[in-house]
């Protein structure tokens, strides 16, 4: 009777837990869904007008992404940090711009 109520407890435990804090999505759909949010986000908030365009989107850890993206005479830099809630949606939880200045010496 006591194995019962322990089996039991430890089912009902593992099904509340895995449905509630974890997202069973693979790493390469968590991956599709942080980027479709991040070019979202791009699309409704980066305003400048020219330049090349996203040079790339990287994983900097797990919920942080760096996207760079080339102007004329800068790199843009936005960093993401994201979080994946437990059913597997995604939002961004903070976000971050930066500037790298290219330096003319160093053109090819």
């Amino acid at each position: 009777m006591v194995i019962l109520k322990w089996i039991s407890l430890f089912l009902a435990s593992y099904l509340f837990y895995s449905s509630t804090y974890a997202c069973h999505h693979s790493p390469v759909q968590k991956s599709k869904k942080m980027f479709d949010v991040i070019l979202k986000d791009l699309l409704k908030t980066y305003k400048p007008a020219g330049g090349g365009g996203i040079q790339g989107i990287h994983m900097v850890s797990t919920d942080v992404f760096k996207v760079s993206i080339l102007q004329e005479e800068r790199i843009d830099e936005i960093t993401y940090h994201l979080i994946v809630k437990p059913n597997c949606s995604v939002v961004i939880e903070k976000r971050s711009e930066s500037t790298e200045t290219k330096d003319p010496h160093l053109k090819k």
